[in-house]
């Protein structure tokens, strides 16, 4: 039952408005910030645009501002038990509540992980943009990518 309603909780989030916003706005942000030289995320320096050390910085700024993704998909759920009065419904069923709480959660916190997976994708697709300056942009190595966004995106979202 865990399962069925994290699923539930993850399919209902996916394609809400929340979720496409919040996923366009950090999108746009990190993309603007490797590709546009006005916009700039973090200190300066004399680093590569790809460097892992830009990813790991445009990751933790993001990740502050983040901290309302949580709110927003987790708060949702009980918002939506209230207002529909399903509440009663949940707990009339056969329904344990550490599962239905549970469910709720993870279910909540994937959607969340996917929607914050819009900075790392972004950085990314930024980095390889034909009209940025060659000498500045270094190889890119794809194990940084999943290793950055685990420590310390998901780390800060939890």
């Amino acid at each position: 039952m865990l399962w069925k309603i994290a699923g539930f909780e993850f399919r209902f989030q996916l394609f809400s408005p929340a979720s496409i916003a919040i996923f366009a706005i950090f999108f746009l942000l990190v993309f603007g910030g490797v590709t546009i030289d006005q916009i700039q995320v973090g200190g300066g320096g004399s680093v590569n645009i790809n460097s892992p050390n830009a990813l790991t910085i445009n990751i933790l700024v993001f990740s502050i501002f983040g901290a309302i993704i949580p709110t927003v998909f987790l708060s949702s759920g009980v918002l939506r038990d209230f207002g529909f009065k399903t509440s009663e419904l949940f707990y009339s069923r056969p329904v344990r509540e550490f599962d239905f709480v549970l469910g709720r959660f993870i279910g909540g916190f994937v959607i969340t992980a996917l929607v914050f997976s819009a900075v790392p994708l972004a950085f990314l697709i930024g980095s390889v943009m034909p009209w940025l300056d060659p000498e500045l942009v270094g190889p890119t190595n794809l194990a940084w990518y999943p290793y950055l966004f685990a420590v310390f995106g998901l780390v800060n979202l939890w």
